[in-house]
């Protein structure tokens, strides 16, 4: 289902975006991916496990939910592996901008908190997935392999 931007910010307003694509440079054959979490242990921790993919290459990192906004805006992403919980706009919030100006970005939900509510919190924002944080890495695998089926 497509979403507006109106659909996810309190006020109503759009957020403006720019259409696009991957970079030139961009490797069709490896999954661009941005990494955002507020937690850097976390989030560096994902980007090099996730590096060390042979089809994966880590664009970005962001720290907070608006951060992933802009990096997504600027990198253009194929996946963003999205924190629920980050300071300055949350998961929900920043899934929601991304999903409605770039609907070719995928969104994985990720989180240690209440994995059910937040599954669906997530999904309805327009997450193409959900994992939770305790999960093993090999479905964390699958799921951002699976963005491209």
């Amino acid at each position: 289902m497509a979403r507006s931007a109106s659909d996810c910010r309190p006020d109503g307003s759009p957020t403006p975006g720019s259409p696009g694509a991957a970079p030139a440079h961009a490797d069709p054959a490896r999954i661009r991916i941005l990494v955002a979490d507020d937690h850097a242990t976390v989030r560096r921790g994902l980007a090099r496990m996730l590096a060390a993919e042979e089809d994966i290459e880590v664009v970005g990192e962001a720290a907070d939910g608006r951060d992933a906004v802009e990096s997504a805006r600027r990198l253009r992403p194929e996946v963003v592996l999205m924190d629920l919980s980050m300071p300055r706009m949350d998961g929900i919030e920043a899934t929601c901008v991304i999903t409605a100006e770039m609907p070719e970005v995928r969104v994985i939900g990720f989180s240690m908190h209440e994995p059910r509510s937040a599954r669906a919190r997530m999904l309805r924002a327009g997450a193409a997935g959900f994992v939770a944080k305790d999960g093993a890495p090999p479905e964390l695998l699958a799921m951002i392999r699976g963005t491209r089926s």
